[in-house]
């Protein structure tokens, strides 16, 4: 299973890959090393991602995602930080992909 972004994001995948290993299949979470406690704990296997999105949010490009006031305004920054950070992101989940036998997004 391969997600990215925040813990909101990440958590329902422990779930369900607990679901899935619990039914005999062998499950491995793709998502930013951040949360590689959050998946080991569910008893799953894990492949990180070389993006932490607390350190982006920290950065001054988070910061200004962060302090947007307006909707549009999030939005852009939102767009303009995802572009910027899906390169870095794409050879490792291109990989995962590729050992895989069914990918779940």
């Amino acid at each position: 299973m391969m997600t990215a972004g925040s813990r909101g994001d990440v958590a329902p995948f422990t779930g369900l890959g607990d679901g899935l290993r619990s039914a005999g299949h062998d499950v491995t979470v793709v998502t930013h090393e951040t949360f590689a406690d959050l998946v080991g704990r569910a008893g799953l296997s894990f492949r990180g991602l070389p993006v932490d999105p607390q350190a982006q949010l920290r950065s001054e490009h988070g910061q200004r995602l962060l302090s947007s006031r307006s909707g549009p305004g999030k939005l852009a920054w939102m767009l303009a930080m995802a572009r910027r950070l899906v390169g870095e992101m794409a050879d490792g989940m291109l990989a995962a992909a590729r050992e895989s036998d069914v990918l779940l997004l």
